[in-house]
């Protein structure tokens, strides 16, 4: 286990390690051997051969060799791709929470130290919390390894630890008042259906409503970028109806999603003659990347695509030559559905530049933010077509006069 735990470090998210870490690897079934081997001799104290020594050095040898794994981790962070740097992350997350919670709960449970140290141990019921907790470490390194694109870490921690905080902050009041109450019924002698029946639903629904509250405001404080590209989205959601032309919309369907969630790539395809052509400014795309999309060929995407929420985008296109690199290859398409066939677009937006995959809250903000372009689309639609009736009357009114 130790062993295939230190070639993991090593290898992760590649497979493959680079020399620095060959001559380690190379030493990895050697290092398995020998805690394998000092792990069953630690037996022979059945024998009556004393073991005590060689236990203390496989206990805390433990320590050591754990945290070895997290500095093998974050030694080899920076010389990884953005997008797999991402997925490191998940896999360092995960082993700074799990690791540290078995390592204290196998300490308090499988020996006297903390006793020793401090004259007292950690109760069963917290010992049993830090190993559930361990299992933290399972869900972020099976993230990160099933998953090619993640979200940023900082979004489950933040949200995990704003949870975690309210919920101990307002369990605890919660559990004293219930006794206060208790007393206060004997003491004035109130009827014993008073509380479950009609005070504590109160008192719960307006606790609720506080935690609700400060929770927002504390995600509101930490979580400031996800905010400003809300604004900007919303902004631009505004501006955008002002605009004259096709290309005017086209255009800031890629400008406005790039600098608002540091996109690292953003395309437009606008459907003209039943195909969807590439339109505007793109971003991250070079000119001979794919310039038309026939949906014909992909049924079952195009079924999703006008389902009017964004979808992942099938890694089938990836086999296409056209298409961007892999760190710039579009993980979402955002549909447009307008009242008009020209109204009808798609935006395939890549991932954010430090390599992250857009997450369920930006999602909606370019759904949100899609639906407003489609009206501009329309917009844009009924001032051609005015134009062109004020344009043919003209024409009429001209034909019609009488010949002098």
């Amino acid at each position: 286990a130790c062993a295939g735990l230190l070639i993991f470090a090593i290898r992760f998210p590649t497979g493959a390690s680079s020399p620095a870490w060959s001559r380690l690897e190379r030493a990895t079934p050697w290092l398995g051997l020998i805690i394998a081997f000092c792990a069953l001799a630690v037996g022979a104290d059945l024998f009556g051969i004393p073991t005590e020594n060689l236990n203390d050095v496989i206990f805390f040898g433990g320590f050591i060799f754990d945290a070895a794994i997290i500095v093998i981790l974050l030694i080899r962070l920076p010389s990884l791709h953005p997008q797999d740097e991402q997925r490191m992350r998940w896999v360092i997350a995960g082993c700074v929470i799990g690791i540290p919670c078995y390592l204290v709960a196998d300490l308090c449970q499988s020996s006297g130290i903390p006793f020793d140290l401090f004259g007292a141990t950690l109760p069963q019921p917290v010992i049993g919390l830090l190993y559930f907790l361990q299992g933290v470490m399972a869900y972020f390194v099976g993230t990160a390894l099933y998953r090619r694109r993640v979200v940023s870490v900082a979004i489950p921690l933040r949200r995990g630890a704003t949870l975690t905080f309210f919920t101990f902050l307002l369990g605890v009041p919660v559990l004293y008042l219930h006794e206060h109450i208790t007393l206060l019924t004997e003491h004035f002698d109130l009827p014993p259906w008073l509380w479950p029946l009609i005070l504590g639903p109160i008192v719960l629904v307006l606790l609720a409503r506080l935690q609700d509250a400060a929770a927002k405001y504390t995600e509101r404080v930490l979580n400031l970028r996800y905010h400003r590209a809300r604004d900007t989205l919303h902004e631009a959601g505004h501006s955008i109806r002002q605009a004259a032309s096709f290309e005017d919309v086209d255009n800031a369907l890629t400008q406005a999603p790039a600098a608002a969630l540091r996109l690292a790539s953003v395309a437009v395809f606008r459907l003209i003659d039943g195909t969807l052509q590439r339109v505007g400014r793109s971003i991250g795309w070079r000119e001979t990347d794919l310039h038309s999309l026939d949906l014909a060929q992909y049924p079952a995407f195009a079924e999703q695509l006008f389902a009017e929420n964004p979808v992942q985008v099938p890694r089938v296109l990836a086999e296409r030559r056209n298409m961007p690199s892999d760190d710039l290859f579009p993980c979402l398409a955002v549909p447009i559905r307008g009242g008009v066939t020209e109204s009808v677009a798609v935006i395939f937006c890549g991932p954010h530049l430090s390599g992250a995959d857009i997450s369920y809250d930006e999602r909606e903000l370019l759904r949100d933010f899609a639906a407003r372009a489609a009206l501009s689309y329309d917009r844009v639609e009924a001032n051609q077509l005015r134009q062109e009736i004020e344009f043919l009357r003209n024409q009429l009114a001209k034909t019609q006069q009488p010949a002098p």
